[in-house]
Formats: C-alpha cells, structure tokens, sequence
C-alpha cells in the first residue's frame, strides 16, 4: 500500500533477538466517529446525523478510538459547555462536557492501556463568537484538565520531544522521529479544538479556532480545517479571521479537518502536509470504497456514523492499523493490552466455582452493539446482546442475574432476574435517556456467606469517583436478596447476542480468558 510521508522506524528487540518496528501516532490509521454522542429521538434537528450507538459501546465493542463531540456555551453559566448538534438536546446521551468527560474515565478505568484516544472538540455555537469573557479557551482547558489530567497528551509534550522549535508545524516538520510511538501513547487522550461551522449567518468556527490556537499553554491542539475561506471579507460560506490571528494559528495547526476529500489539486497539499508530519482526518469516510480512497491518500481518521464498518478490520484487540503495511507488517505491535472476554451467542455461561471464598466480589462492563439506523450500511452484529453477571446453587432452585442491555433508543437498561425455590421474578431499570443517573453501562454482584445462607447485593455505576488519583466506579445500590444456602456457580453470562465483557474483576483482581478456561462450565 502506497504511504506518503518517508518514515524513520524505531526499533526494538523481541525475545529472540529479532528487531520489531513500532509505528508511530502518524504512521496508523483509524475509524472516528462522527457526531458520537447524537441519538435520534426527537425528529427534525437540521443537518443533524451521528453515530447513534453508546460511547462505552464504540469504545469497545466497536474499537473506536477517536471521536467528535459539538459544544455550546451554556450562557449566563460561566466556564461551562453544553454537548448538542444544533438545537434537540433530547438527541444526545450527555448534556454538559463533563458529563462526556466522565464517559472517558469510565473507558479509563475498564481499559487503563487503552490506544490513545483522540477527541474532536467541534464549536458549534450557532449565533455569537465560540469564545468570551465568560467562556475563554483557558477556562475549556481547565475542564479537561480537572477530569482528565495526566492522562492528557498535550501541545507542550509534543514540544518538548523539538527542543528549540516554537510551533508545532515546525516540530513536526524537524524530524520524522517527533510523534510518539502508538505504545507510548497508551492510556492517554489527544484532545482537538476544531472550528468548521459557517453558513450564512450561523456559526463563527474559524475565529473560534484561532481564537484558541492563539491561548496560551493549551490542554488540547488547535485542528485547521479546509471546509471554509478566511482571508477574504465576503459572505455565504467564507468568513474573515484577522490576520494576526490566522498567522498563528495555522502553524499551530498539526491536525486538519479535510472536507474536499475529491479534489486532487487539493490532495496535493494535503499529502504535502502529512508529509511534514501533519495528521489529518477526512470527511464522508463511510463506505469501504471510501475508506480505501482515505488510506490511499494517507489520512489517518476515518470520519463515519457506521464504526462497525471497518477496512481491514482486526477485531476490538487491534483498532490501530498500519498505513503501510509492507513495512509494519508484525500483528503483535497493534494488539492492545487489556482484559476482555468475548463470549459470543451460542456459547453457554461461563462459570468460575467458589466454594472457600466468605466473599466474592464481582464487576464487569458487557458492551454489545446495536441496529443499524442505515440499512444502507448494515450492522453484521445486529442482534443487542445482553451480558449478566449470575451466581447460581448447585440444584438450579435458587439464582440471581444482574444484565446490561442496549435499548433501540440507546439507553443502558439493567436487568435482574431471580429464581428463589423454585419461583423466578424480573425487575428492570432504565438509565437516564440524557445523563446517566444511577444506572449506568458498569454491573457489580457481591455475594456474602451468612448465618441465613447468601446474601447478594447487585449495583450499578454510571460514573468514577477519584480516590487518591484513582479512578473507581461510584457505585448504586440496585437491588438486594438473602438466598437460602449457598450460590457457588458464578460467572459471566451472555444471552440474544455476542457481549465483550471488559474490565471484569474478581476480589479486586483482574478474570481473563485464560482464568475461564480451568473454570467449571
């Protein structure tokens, strides 16, 4: 495969002596999703599609790895930003940037060696400047730092790998050496700051982009885009940006938002731009033809509704994959680290026996996927699958099941289902259709032996608390039940469709494949 930028390869030894080539941020490719927090449930939002699937479900099942999310300021409130395309705020999953924010630590602590994550931050304000006394980039940087923190990967890191370099285009451009490898980059965020939106009297997105890319110290990367003109005072599309402004912003600029994905004048300076280090992300990269047309080019984000559909797929233990291929052509250097169980629909439960333990204290994260809303682009995983956490007696008389499934209109809805002698029962909670609640995507189960027999107690988290800088899952009762005698059969339990359980512990301590495999089914 044809791959525009001349790559200097770092190397390292494997346990045989043999030298593996790691590829760097630039030199992979990935699916992004567009618009990833829009649902459709209210009708008529102009111009308005997106992903429709659950965050936590395009981070996992889907293996997505980048993703855009539009912010408004929330007026009269200073320092905040609210999360909506153009008007329904009934069509997202998170009203303000935290709330979004929280998701990534959720993904954090399920997947702390995840691949970097990068982040599209689009200014969407309809009416009025991105910025203001009241929302200034210094304040939208203190957001992302206040939850995200050192697991940031900033413009200042990329700096320092240039000593002497002032911008980052002039880093970039110094050595081919300057992106970090995609290992070193594990377990952190890129973050972009990207203004497109201008049409007619809407919308002052370039401003709001060098606006920002000439803060200082920012927390995410200015990301250029080729969608409009703003150098000429006109109307209708172009919209002037002082000059001052754009002299700075640009080289600033290391990302850029293609849209003329068709016009080969223009590819021309776009491979120029990747070849001194730039990455890009292209528009319309839906279909697999479309796909293959960004790859040839040399893009790097594959902007898409539909992440199921992937070019070259590999599965969701390698979301990264080479641009060239003739020269990174060792699978292991894109396998991601992380615990994660797939169990798929016609497998039966999975069952791990505890017999001596007084407690056992499960938590997991099953993600599924979901329809597709475009038959046009069809999901092959289709079927929402439902992934419990059960603990059963040896007799089958008395159980206990506490399952997440996906709803049509994308709410995590929790279930738990009793048997007691012999006798079952359904009991069915439904997060938020907005923020999460109480109900969220992660499940618990603890059982206790006690004098009555066991005792279990089923929770359910929707956000992280942070305990000495560490994330943990704020968890919510959900439901509690004394059994009599004892439940030995735990485990994972898959049901109507293929579930990826990520993250599951046992007693704090990581359930694998491997530990599954010597358990009893």
């Amino acid at each position: 495969m044809r791959f525009l930028t001349v790559c200097f390869l770092l190397v390292s030894l494997n346990l045989n002596g043999q030298t593996t080539k790691l590829p760097r941020y630039n030199q992979v490719y990935q699916v992004a999703t567009h618009n990833s927090y829009w649902v459709k449930r209210a009708k008529h939002e102009l111009y308005a599609t997106g992903t429709q699937e659950r965050l936590l479900d395009q981070l996992h099942f889907d293996h997505v790895r980048a993703l855009e999310v539009d912010i408004h300021k929330v007026k009269h409130k200073r320092g905040a930003w609210a999360v909506y395309h153009t008007a329904k705020s009934a069509n997202v999953f998170y009203e303000q940037l935290p709330d979004f924010l929280k998701q990534m630590q959720q993904f954090q602590y399920s997947l702390p060696q995840h691949e970097v994550v990068t982040v599209v931050l689009e200014l969407k304000e309809l009416f009025g400047k991105n910025f203001d006394e009241e929302h200034t980039p210094a304040q939208l940087d203190s957001v992302l730092e206040a939850y995200l923190g050192e697991s940031l990967f900033r413009p200042a890191d990329l700096l320092k790998r240039c000593p002497g370099k002032t911008t980052l285009c002039d880093c970039a451009q110094s050595s081919v050496e300057i992106w970090p490898t995609i290992d070193e980059l594990r377990g952190k965020f890129i973050f972009l700051v990207l203004g497109n939106l201008h049409f007619g009297p809407f919308g002052h997105g370039g401003l709001g982009w060098a606006t920002y890319a000439n803060s200082k110290n920012p927390s995410a990367f200015p990301m250029s885009s080729d969608f409009s003109v703003f150098t000429k005072r006109k109307h209708g599309w172009k919209e002037y940006v002082p000059q001052d402004l754009l002299a700075k912003a640009y080289p600033a600029s290391i990302f850029q938002q293609v849209e003329k994905c068709y016009d080969s004048a223009h590819l021309c300076e776009v491979s120029k731009y990747i070849t001194q280090g730039g990455i890009v992300r292209g528009g319309s990269s839906f279909s697999l033809k479309e796909q293959r047309q960004r790859i040839h080019a040399g893009f790097h984000l594959l902007q898409t509704d539909y992440p199921w559909i992937q070019l070259n797929d590999h599965g969701y233990d390698r979301p990264f994959r080479p641009l060239d291929t003739a020269t990174f052509n060792d699978p292991t250097v894109f396998k991601e680290p992380g615990h994660r169980i797939l169990i798929s629909p016609d497998s039966e439960a999975v069952w791990s026996l505890v017999t001596n333990d007084s407690i056992s204290d499960w938590e997991t994260l099953p993600s599924t996927t979901r329809f597709s809303p475009n038959q046009k682009f069809p999901n092959p995983f289709h079927t929402e699958g439902k992934g419990c956490l059960t603990a059963n007696s040896t007799d089958g008389r008395n159980s206990i099941s506490i399952c997440r499934k996906v709803n049509l209109i994308q709410n995590a809805a929790i279930t738990v289902r009793v048997v007691s002698n012999g006798i079952k029962s359904t009991g069915r909670f439904v997060s938020n259709n907005r923020t999460e609640g109480q109900v969220g995507d992660y499940i618990r189960m603890r059982v206790e032996h006690v004098a009555e027999g066991s005792k279990v107690s089923l929770f359910s988290s929707s956000e992280m608390r942070n305990s000495d800088g560490k994330l943990a899952p704020q968890w919510n009762p959900i439901y509690t039940k004394t059994f009599e005698g004892a439940l030995p059969k735990q485990g994972l339990q898959a049901a109507n469709g293929a579930v990826l359980f990520v993250g599951t512990r046992r007693n704090g301590s990581y359930v694998g494949e491997k530990e599954l495999e010597s358990a009893e089914r």
